[in-house]
């Protein structure tokens, strides 16, 4: 599923939280208290590294690209 601002918008939090993953680098992470973080996930020693970057209000989808 490709990362839209619609589907951005529409996501709505659960009990767990979650992640929706886009074709393209950007991950947005989703918490039970409904905060919207933009993710990059990385494998550069063989193990994955997250880095977290400001939350979808103050960062769009385009500046995170």
């Amino acid at each position: 599923m490709a990362l839209t601002d619609a589907v951005i918008k529409n996501s709505k939090p659960q009990l767990k939280a979650y992640t929706l993953k886009d074709i393209q680098v950007p991950n947005l992470f989703i918490a039970p208290s409904g905060s919207k973080i933009i993710t990059l996930s990385l494998y550069l020693t063989g193990q994955a590294e997250t880095y977290l970057f400001k939350s979808v209000p103050h960062i769009s989808l385009k500046e995170a690209q």
